[in-house]
């Protein structure tokens, strides 16, 4: 019989991990790794859909709120093109439309620090479709807004653009007075008269990518701007 416990070797070195062992550890990290990576790339992707989404949005819904502020000042004010015929106040196509509004209020401060006399505070507007090269070789559809600074046009006068959005397709209808549509204005009521200058709606059907078919009516103004018949 051993009077005597035996103790362990304070020496004695510990057993580490086998090769295996460290060969499953690194195989289970290299999959966690993997499948975290896949979702950080899936979440950032989804975040940049999402943000490009809602530009798209906004763009859109700022393209149909300038429509509908320019329609409701239009105004009975024919003008000059640059060969000098004359143009109707409002003019309308199936895939386009032009004519003349209020709303370009002077801006008292930039006035007196540019030094530039007042302006009109009538305007030109233009919306239709345009059709523009991409970087890639093909040809995009756009909705676009284009201004004149003058209402009766130089020979060289060009419209500026100053919105534009992505769509694929674009129609326009306008309610003549008697409440009929047309597809185009001035709406010719019989062989002899026509339509006062400017209709009394526009309906627009506008196809996008994003966001499907989308139908807005506005109601038009004719009511003249007082004490500006520049």
């Amino acid at each position: 019989m051993c009077l005597f416990a035996s103790h362990s070797n304070p020496f004695q070195k510990s057993k580490g991990f086998t090769l295996l062992e460290v060969l499953i550890s690194l195989s289970i990290f290299a999959v966690m790794s993997v499948g975290a990576f896949h979702i950080l790339q899936t979440s950032i992707a989804s975040h940049r859909q999402s943000e490009q989404r809602m530009e798209q949005f906004e763009d859109l819904n700022r393209m149909l709120e300038s429509i509908e502020a320019d329609l409701r000042q239009s105004v009975d004010r024919p003008i000059r093109d640059g060969d000098g015929d004359t143009l109707a106040a409002f003019v309308g196509e199936l895939e386009s439309l032009e004519f003349t509004h209020g709303g370009w209020n002077n801006r008292s401060g930039a006035i007196e620090k540019n030094r530039q006399p007042a302006h009109s505070r009538l305007r030109r507007s233009g919306y239709g479709v345009a059709v523009k090269p991409t970087e890639e070789g093909g040809f995009t559809t756009l909705l676009s807004r284009q201004q004149w600074h003058v209402l009766d046009r130089a020979r060289h006068s060009r419209p500026t653009t100053t919105l534009e959005i992505p769509i694929r397709r674009l129609s326009l209808n306008y309610l003549s007075h008697n409440r009929v549509w047309h597809n185009r204005w001035p709406a010719i009521i019989n062989r002899q008269d026509t339509d006062p200058s400017v209709p009394l709606a526009i309906k627009l059907d506008v196809q996008t990518a994003q966001f499907g078919l989308i139908t807005r009516l506005f109601y038009v103004s004719d009511s003249p701007v007082s004490g500006d018949s520049q």
